[in-house]
């Protein structure tokens, strides 16, 4: 036996109705995948954020750590300079030709031979310090026979400038017939060695 026409067919709600919860279902399944995609992206966007902050904390670390070698370089750059100087200083020292001990030159000599003393004498921790310091005061050594050497050259010079002028003044006295060489030698002599005197 058949079934009525109005069995066998559903109502319009019902398909209506059928339609919609497929709809639903389909929706549901999007939504599911929706959330398990943003779950995921949640995940991933955490482990990105996680990566470059530790990338970023890395690039810190890694740019103090180059400020550090930086200045750590400078540092031993600085240092070194009170090491190199010796043997330059010698090398001025030895050249005979060149160094006056009335100039700027020598002056700057000997307070950089100080400067290095000073430096090498704080720091006995550096391991060619004492060495160092030996040769700086050769070097200290030789600048004062400079000194010596210039100084006795500067009253030679000085004695036999008076001794020139002394004679050219009795020549003259002689000429003119009268005496009183004798003060006006001594005004002669403690000229000539005022003026270098300011030099020495």
């Amino acid at each position: 036996m058949e079934l009525p026409l109005v069995e066998k067919q559903e109502a319009p709600e019902v398909v209506a109705l059928r339609a919609n919860m497929q709809r639903l279902r389909l929706l549901k399944e999007r939504m599911n995948a929706c959330t398990k995609t943003m779950a995921e992206l949640r995940s991933s966007y955490a482990s990105v954020t996680a990566r470059t902050s530790s990338l970023h904390d890395a690039c810190d670390r890694a740019l103090a750590y180059q400020t550090a070698l930086a200045a750590g370089a400078e540092q031993i750059r600085t240092n070194l300079h009170f090491f190199k100087q010796a043997d330059i200083i010698m090398k001025k020292l030895n050249n005979t030709t060149k160094i006056s001990v009335t100039g700027q030159m020598f002056t700057g000599i000997l307070a950089t031979i100080d400067e290095c003393l000073t430096f090498l004498r704080q720091h006995p921790e550096y391991k060619e310090s004492a060495a160092y310091i030996v040769k700086y005061e050769q070097c200290l050594s030789r600048a004062m026979t400079w000194i010596r050497v210039g100084v006795m050259a500067d009253i030679e010079a000085s004695v036999n400038d008076v001794r020139d002028r002394q004679s050219q003044l009795q020549v003259d006295y002689a000429k003119l017939g009268r005496g009183g060489a004798d003060d006006d030698t001594f005004a002669l002599l403690y000229g000539v060695f005022a003026t270098r005197a300011n030099s020495v």
